[in-house]
């Protein structure tokens, strides 16, 4: 009798419910139909009798849903719930009259069409409250998968969010490195921007899925700054962004830090052979598409950018992010979200 213990609280209440305005429905049509008294014997005997016919149906209906139901329909074996219930309906048919025999007795023995006739009412009779109480079953199993999913997808996309600020360093302390060496006062100026770039990660890493585009672009501008000081006119970007309202686009955070910094990594730019950088709209898409010119060998490559930004996005849309590599070009285009849910 484990099922039972399944039953919850508000079940009993829908179903004291539900048979409570029956009874107050049902009895006193039937008195006045038979013009007897409710506080009369014959008046007690139809009460007694439409009180017990209903705890019988509510002892099936509680074996439909939280026994056949819940063991069979719920694991797709549609047909062994068909069966069961229908066994379990032939069942009551068959007691009803040894539960009730004053009221019965004039059915017995069965004959088929009797049978299918009290199999019938007996259908319509459970119909409502089975409906209800797998409906709510229904709606608490949606509700608990979908709780689960929200958390699921919120500790992914911790995870995921986390693994920027290690990728990020990685990648700019190379670069740092390289400016200490060679330019101290380019490397204080980088400094500066790499902090500001980092504030940037802090404020939404915690908070914020999604933020306007708007604000990624001031903060992709420190990025690109960056990359300027160091490579000159080796790298050329070219923003058409300002035509759009940014402010009406919504972007995860740092995804186009993680484009930019894929095309420097992966591309060998030569003088007088810029690798260049378009960077606009599309079809809700943000789009950078850069020169192709792949380096042979890409030193310290982690591997998790384009990879990560892809999860991320999963997590965060329905719509994927767009990879698309020809010969002379390499472009990525990242979903735009113009609502903040």
């Amino acid at each position: 009798m484990q099922w039972l213990k399944n039953i919850q609280r508000t079940d009993w209440i829908l179903i004291g419910i539900y048979y409570g305005l029956a009874l107050l429905i049902e009895v006193p049509a039937i008195l006045i139909e038979e013009n007897v008294s409710l506080f009369s014997t014959e008046g007690f005997q139809i009460f007694g009798f439409k009180l017990s016919d209903y705890l019988l149906d509510i002892c099936v209906e509680l074996i439909v849903v939280f026994v056949i139901f819940s063991q069979f329909f719920f694991q797709k074996k549609y047909v062994q719930t068909l069966l069961l219930c229908m066994v379990l309906l032939a069942v009551q048919v068959f007691i009803q009259p040894i539960l009730f025999p004053e009221s019965y007795a004039a059915q017995i023995p069965f004959r088929p069409a009797y049978f299918l006739n009290q199999l019938s009412n007996n259908v319509q009779a459970i119909t409502g409250v089975c409906f209800i109480l797998i409906a709510k079953q229904f709606y608490e199993i949606k509700s608990q998968v979908m709780e689960l999913e929200k958390e699921k997808k919120e500790t992914e996309l911790r995870w995921l969010k986390a693994q920027i600020d290690p990728h990020f360093l990685f990648n700019n302390l190379n670069i740092l490195d390289i400016l200490i060496n060679t330019d101290p006062v380019k490397a204080s100026i980088y400094t500066k921007r790499l902090s500001s770039l980092y504030r940037y990660l802090i404020r939404h890493k915690d908070e914020d899925n999604v933020v306007q585009l708007s604000e990624e672009w001031r903060f992709s501008q420190d990025y690109i700054y960056l990359l300027q000081q160091r490579f000159d006119e080796l790298f050329i970007f070219n923003n058409q962004l300002e035509k759009y309202p940014l402010k009406d686009y919504f972007i995860p955070p740092a995804s186009m830090q993680i484009m930019l910094e894929n095309i420097v990594k992966h591309n060998m730019p030569l003088p007088g052979q810029p690798i260049v950088v378009d960077i606009y709209i599309e079809d809700n898409y943000l789009c950078v598409k850069n020169d192709l010119r792949k380096k042979e060998n890409v030193k310290d490559s982690t591997g998790t950018g384009l990879n990560n930004l892809q999860k991320r996005i999963d997590l965060l849309s329905d719509r994927k992010l767009i990879i698309d590599q020809t010969a002379q070009h390499f472009l990525v285009k990242v979903p735009l979200v113009q609502q903040v849910g």
